[in-house]
């Protein structure tokens, strides 16, 4: 028996759920891609463009190298002291909220303490204290009369 040949005819196409185009290339040009993206001219924020490297070995190319780095040198300044600046910030602020999480824990201490309620031994010590102080203040009222 002869096999029977169909034919796929195109038909409509339904939107593609998901973009697939990095599916659909090819790795090398996936790769090209990625260097070119991280082979882009370096700037700094005083707009001073890197020198053309087709200048290479002339005096002109040396004074836009080096023009190009000391701008650099002195972004990268300005950054480091905005960091340090960040730093110093963010360690006050470390500090103080270890400052204010003791404050808390001592708070939290003292109400577990009142809501705990006193043991019978500690109660008894106050009380005995507080007998001994009433016992205490009469006598020295009736002392200091009869000294007169």
């Amino acid at each position: 028996m002869a096999s029977k040949k169909t034919d796929i005819k195109p038909g409509k196409a339904g939107k593609a759920r998901r973009d697939v185009s990095s599916e659909t290339k090819s790795t090398s040009t996936i790769a090209s891609a990625a260097s070119s993206a991280t082979a882009t001219t370096l700037t700094t924020p005083s707009g001073v463009q890197k020198p053309d490297r087709k200048r290479t070995g002339t005096s002109a190319h040396a004074e836009e190298m080096s023009s190009w780095l000391l701008a650099c040198a002195a972004k990268r300044q300005l950054d480091k002291q905005a960091l340090e600046a960040e730093v110093a910030k963010l360690e006050k602020w470390i500090s103080d909220d270890v400052e204010k999480a003791a404050g808390w824990k001592i708070t939290a201490e003292k109400l577990t303490n009142k809501e705990a309620g006193s043991s019978i031994d500690e109660l008894f010590a106050a009380a005995l204290k507080k007998k001994k102080a009433e016992e205490a203040e009469p006598s020295d009222e009736k002392a200091e009369p009869s000294s007169n």
